[in-house]
């Protein structure tokens, strides 16, 4: 079934050109309280009741996260993949609105601990961390300006020090609910990694077919309650190397979709009272590389208006060419945002961060979220992207790009069916 209502809902969610997260609704943030709904458990916060069947209560969840699979994707790639086709066909395919920024950190960081991006605060991949005075890549564990990942720990900072110590799994696992979570290997060394899956059995693969054989011999084991956990990261970076148009995009898309259809053959006889989803943590567009703009090279003397830390270096910029968070000193938000108004018409739109509340862009920020992401968010139109340049350090240099609030970065799917 096709979930008209959702569809109706996020096609409506506009202002301009931009869509704007439905969090009370269908938005990504609501996955996970939707997943423990599976479980036959209550969560405050749920997609609404026409994303799944009703009365379902599941021994086993199986979690497809698909990185940057938006939904743009998703209608022109459906027609290729049986089990595509049968999600809408015996399930229910919802269209859902990510979060802003429509980024894989703070996706993520939802995904791990059942907190919106409006209360954890990691919004993008470069952030303002206070507990490091500094701009950071919580995924790399890496203040920015210092040599190397995972340096934080040179600093004598450890995760649990600023990444959320809530946790999905620990949620599950109070209820008697078991967590198997699948990443590729290069990911599961990392900080943030072992932090954020403390309560969850992470596991590596190397590929598709490893990670089949891997999800059907633990699948099989048994039928007690657990909870499936597998992200797939490679669409995504195809995307930003190649960009989404091209052939290399479009052959990891099917690559996926049969590794898809496959695993669903296998298990649709053999294990019983599941549930199969598939979501996607964001969308994705091709950045136009001919016309970057870079603030600092284009506005005399910006810096003064930046904040500076106890070192007196500024406050760089934080989030990513999509969405870009400045961090002003409080004398000058008017005066810095109406300079950028004025030389971005047409090609941005500029914001307060109590504006982007008013508008819905963001909802009921607590104190910390509020001081990682910064006073003013600037928001490129069409495919622009803007940053600041400095050599080895910042530029535009990816094809395919998101984070930003344009339909097809913000627009995502939410597939369900019964196994």
């Amino acid at each position: 079934m096709l979930n008209k209502n959702s569809i109706n809902e996020v096609n409506n969610s506009k202002i301009g050109e931009f869509t704007i997260p439905l969090y009370n609704s269908y938005c990504f943030s609501n996955i996970f309280g939707t997943i423990k709904n599976l479980f036959g458990l209550e969560d405050e916060k749920s997609l609404p009741k026409d994303t799944i069947k009703k009365g379902k209560e599941c021994n086993k969840v199986i979690f497809f996260l698909v990185d940057a699979f938006g939904w743009k994707f998703y209608s022109k790639y459906k027609n290729k993949s049986k089990v595509l086709k049968l999600f809408e066909e015996k399930g229910i395919v919802s269209k859902l609105t990510a979060q802003f920024p429509s980024s894989t950190s703070g996706e993520i960081t939802t995904a791990l601990t059942n907190l919106d991006v409006n209360n954890h605060g990691i919004g993008d991949w470069y952030y303002y961390e206070p507990m490091v005075d500094d701009n950071i890549t919580a995924f790399l564990f890496k203040s920015t300006f210092l040599k190397g990942n995972e340096n934080l720990k040179n600093l004598g900072i450890k995760p649990e020090d600023f990444l959320p110590k809530e946790s999905f799994f620990s949620e599950l696992l109070d209820n008697g609910i078991k967590t198997i979570a699948y990443q590729n290997t290069n990911l599961n060394s990392s900080t943030y990694s072992k932090y954020m899956f403390r309560d969850a059995n992470l596991k590596n693969f190397n590929s598709y077919e490893d990670l089949k054989e891997k999800l059907l011999e633990d699948l099989k084991r048994n039928n007690e309650k657990e909870y499936y956990y597998i992200y797939l990261p490679k669409i995504d970076s195809i995307g930003h190397e190649f960009g989404d148009t091209s052939k290399n995009f479009e052959e990891e898309v099917e690559n996926f979709l049969i590794f898809l259809d496959s695993f669903y053959e296998e298990i649709k006889d053999s294990i019983e009272n599941s549930v199969m989803l598939l979501s996607a943590d964001h969308g994705q567009i091709e950045s136009d590389l001919d016309d970057i703009i870079y603030l600092n090279l284009e506005i005399e003397n910006i810096y003064k208006y930046l904040k500076r830390n106890k070192r007196g270096d500024i406050y760089s910029p934080c989030g990513y060419y999509r969405d870009v968070f400045l961090h002003v000193k409080e004398e000058y938000i008017d005066e810095l945002k109406e300079i950028l108004k004025k030389h971005l018409e047409g090609k941005a739109l500029v914001f307060t961060i109590e504006e982007c509340e008013k508008l819905n862009i963001f909802k009921n920020l607590t104190k910390k979220a509020k001081k990682r992401i910064g006073d003013i968010i600037i928001l490129p139109l069409r495919n622009k992207c803007i940053w600041f340049y400095e050599e080895g350090m910042f530029s535009v240099n990816v094809k395919g790009v998101h984070g930003g609030l344009s339909k097809d970065e913000m627009e995502i799917p939410f597939l369900y069916i019964d196994v």
